[in-house]
């Protein structure tokens, strides 16, 4: 993968997403699966010139907006930066240019896909005082977020969420890390879910010869209430060994992949008495 290019960005479903020198590796936030993506073409960096002060830098895919403190010329600006390797540039890096209006640069990467890069320009006297007001108060709801949050925080967190959900979208731009608040609704919102089980195992699992309703797996779901939600894959006469002579392994069984799909937290597998058996020996 090579080192590290960036910070880990979570997104508002909770997925993962961290560039690496070679690639960019994907975890998405509900199952867990990694995924490896092929590099595209992006800026490691992206700076304005020595005298220009950049009091908000935002960046959406390929859109990037600078707020800058009144001064620089704008029609004479020109900023630096550094690309993934093997990406390849139309405007070279130190290139003067006119950012009165938002100018596109098309990055290339090492496969030859094209991305064409948006960069915007703002000088902050254009943005009302009362639109810096508002977003200030926002940037101190979310400061106080604990860096890690846990279910005892969701009232805080919501309140966090409706306050930048109360602001106009141009005032949502001056909100310094509105991704430590998406991070953290996230997370929220993934442990406000019911803990998934799954249960493995044969007969006794399955709850041949019980009830209904007596099987361990539905006593465990009433025990365990609705925080949990448990998954019966028992599957009767089932063994565990997987190999010539066996009888019934459990991995040909459709409740094996049901058991997988279920996507749990926690997999208690009970299983082995029907392996002992001299048929399977």
């Amino acid at each position: 993968t090579g080192a590290p290019i960036s910070n880990q960005k979570t997104d508002k479903d909770g997925n993962i997403e961290q560039a690496f020198q070679n690639v960019v590796i994907r975890i998405d936030g509900e199952t867990g699966e990694t995924q490896v993506l092929q590099r595209r073409g992006e800026f490691i960096s992206f700076e304005m010139p020595d005298g220009v002060v950049v009091k908000v830098q935002k960046a959406e895919d390929l859109d990037l907006l600078f707020i800058v403190e009144d001064g620089p010329d704008l029609t004479t600006l020109a900023p630096t930066y550094t690309l993934n390797e093997g990406a390849v540039c139309d405007v070279p890096s130190g290139t003067v240019r006119d950012f009165s209006e938002p100018v596109e640069y098309k990055i290339t990467s090492e496969s030859g896909a094209e991305y064409v890069y948006t960069i915007g320009v703002l000088p902050a006297s254009l943005i009302p005082e009362e639109d810096w007001a508002a977003a200030e108060k926002v940037n101190q709801i979310i400061a106080a977020l604990p860096e890690t949050v846990y279910l005892n925080h969701a009232e805080q967190v919501r309140g966090a969420a409706d306050a930048y959900d109360s602001l106009s979208e141009d005032q949502q731009l001056l909100v310094e890390n509105p991704e430590k608040l998406a991070a953290a609704v996230a997370r929220i919102e993934a442990m406000a879910q019911p803990i998934r089980v799954t249960c493995v195992g044969d007969s006794i699992t399955e709850g041949v010869g019980a009830g209904a309703g007596e099987s361990y797996p539905d006593q465990m779901q009433a025990l365990l209430g609705d925080g949990y939600s448990v998954f019966n894959a028992g599957v009767s006469a089932t063994n565990i060994i997987d190999g010539q002579g066996t009888t019934f392994p459990y991995w040909t069984t459709s409740k094996y992949n049901d058991g997988k799909a279920f996507l749990p937290d926690i997999a208690l597998i009970m299983m082995g008495t029907n392996d002992a058996t001299n048929r399977n020996w």
